[in-house]
């Protein structure tokens, strides 16, 4: 957005007004003789000329307070500095023009301080009629584009959803699980009966996680201590798994699935074994963000990617207007950083 190049509606609102505000101004200034030719030809270009550099500076300082706060949620902030700017340049340019006309005595006139109180009243009447159709229009604008993200959202939610039933139903997964559950039963019937309901729980909770856009990090751990358990049962002591956030849980948000789709992801593209582990943390990092991070054993073959993961969720943090996912690589180490949503801001979002 250029602020400094107005926009259609922001032309044909002032092409609209300025000639009523101009007949007005010419009416208080020069009373009844206001319709004379001299006046015509001379004063009523002068003060169009005054008004067209008043609305511009209108529509440069509305354009620049877009960029500073451009959000929905920020749109009472935005009209209240947008209101006060535009009195003051109104009342100013008003007054600037009486001043001119008397200080030089322009085609005879002589202030009236009375006349000019109701010129200001009435152009700030007048600009709080552009105002409000220009913010109008924006605000419009906003929604409509509110509505397209919260749809992409929504979209995004269900192939995530997808892409996570996905890969806890692909043969290979499923296999796994049912070798595992098989040596349970044997083995252990009981250890064979949690295993069976946490996953269940899985299954159960990732097919419902679509039904709303975030969830509080306490019901995200709770789920993941499920999926947890059924990664343990499968890699033994070649996965290690330190959760560090369940302190203050239940005051932050995150997307549905985040924490299981960065844990899929280490445990998808690392070498997991007994003289080997792949050791997974996941803990509070400073400035209310979360990061899990394992150490790198990068597996030798290449795993068949469709790098939904990642992207999904840094692309699900902007159309929330959060701050970004960083996403970092060393030879020792891979991290992700997640922002926290707080519970006052999943209520604004929700809104």
């Amino acid at each position: 957005m250029n602020p400094f190049k107005p926009a259609k509606i922001e032309w044909l609102t002032f092409f609209a007004l300025s000639p009523v505000l101009v007949t007005i101004m010419n009416r208080l200034l020069f009373a009844d003789n206001f319709l004379s030719i001299e006046l015509l030809l001379k004063s009523y270009p002068l003060i169009f000329i005054y008004l067209l550099i008043s609305w511009y500076l209108h529509v440069t300082v509305m354009h620049i307070l877009r960029l500073k706060l451009p959000l929905f949620n920020q749109t009472y902030k935005r009209i209240l500095y947008l209101f006060s700017s535009h009195i003051f340049f109104t009342t100013s340019s008003l007054l600037l023009i009486f001043w001119t006309y008397n200080h030089f005595h322009l085609f005879g006139y002589v202030i009236d301080y009375d006349k000019a109180k109701w010129c200001i009243v009435i152009g700030v009447v007048l600009t709080f009629v552009a105002t409000s159709t220009w913010e109008g229009s924006y605000i419009y604008q906003l929604w409509k584009e509110s509505l397209r993200e919260k749809e992409l959202l929504q979209k995004m939610n269900l192939q995530n959803e997808l892409d996570a039933l996905k890969s806890q139903v692909n043969p290979h997964f499923l296999f796994n699980s049912l070798n595992s559950l098989s040596s349970l039963i044997q083995e252990n019937p009981h250890d064979a009966e949690k295993f069976l309901d946490e996953m269940s729980k899985v299954y159960r909770y990732i097919l419902k996680n679509n039904e709303q856009e975030l969830i509080d990090l306490s019901t995200e751990l709770k789920f993941l201590q499920s999926y947890q358990h059924l990664l343990k049962t499968r890699y033994r002591d070649g996965l290690h798994i330190a959760v560090e956030a369940e302190k203050n849980s239940e005051t932050y948000c995150l997307p549905p699935l985040t924490l299981q789709l960065l844990l899929e992801n280490a445990v998808k593209h690392n070498v997991i074994m007994k003289n080997r582990p792949l050791k997974v943390t996941i803990a509070y990092e400073g400035n209310e963000r979360l990061i899990v991070k394992n150490n790198l054993q990068k597996k030798t073959s290449k795993i068949p990617s469709n790098k939904v993961g990642l992207t999904n969720i840094a692309m699900k943090y902007k159309l929330l207007n959060q701050p970004e996912v960083i996403i970092s690589e060393t030879t020792e180490e891979f991290s992700v950083s997640i922002p926290l949503i707080k519970m006052k801001e999943n209520e604004i979002i929700n809104n």
